[in-house]
């Protein structure tokens, strides 16, 4: 796996809370970087996110995980620079998790073929769906993890958080008391 940063992909319509305790986990020993459409500021819940680079600039080597959250992603659906960006950091093995909507944009950069996957869709939405996840294998789990790709419904982002950084080799005896704290159990401290 690459060294290197955590990236957050944000863009309009986002929506970030969804990727935030991955990030939070993650800074413990990475670098966190945001990238927007632009480079530019992105607003979710009313908080203002700085970018950091443009989709176009990101560099495969420099990022060990990618984020991409859900919300309404119809902005950058068909974004070529994050498709691009992706596909690139697929090839060069960085861990990428994509919770709630983001699978769609992982399928739109034509990352699913062949994977199984999850979304935070509902069954409403399923039949515009169809032709984005032909190929892929969708599970209906929490979280999914089928090789670098690990996504996720949007209810399952304590899960996504502690799947992501075991999957970057953190300790699983500390993952698993994230995963009990966040979930609201009162832990002794560890000694």
């Amino acid at each position: 796996m690459p060294a290197g940063a955590a990236l957050l992909f944000l863009y309009p319509g986002c929506v970030a809370y969804e990727v935030m305790l991955a990030a939070e986990l993650l800074a413990r020993r990475l670098p966190v970087r945001v990238a927007t459409p632009g480079g530019e500021e992105v607003r979710s819940a009313g908080v203002r996110f700085a970018g950091d680079l443009t989709f176009r600039e990101v560099a495969a080597d420099q990022v060990r995980v990618a984020l991409v959250p859900g919300g309404d992603c119809e902005a950058v659906l068909e974004d070529t620079d994050l498709h691009a960006a992706l596909r690139e950091l697929h090839r060069a093995g960085a861990l990428i998790g994509a919770i709630c909507a983001g699978p769609l944009l992982l399928a739109r950069a034509g990352l699913l073929e062949g994977k199984r996957f999850t979304h935070g869709f509902k069954d409403l939405h399923q039949d515009f769906l169809a032709p984005f996840w032909s190929g892929a294998h969708f599970t209906d789990r929490l979280v999914e993890r089928d090789g670098n790709l690990v996504t996720a419904k949007y209810e399952g982002h304590i899960d996504f958080a502690v799947e992501l950084c075991l999957a970057t080799g953190e300790d699983p005896a500390a993952a698993e008391r994230w995963r009990l704290t966040y979930r609201g159990a009162v832990l002794p401290h560890p000694t």
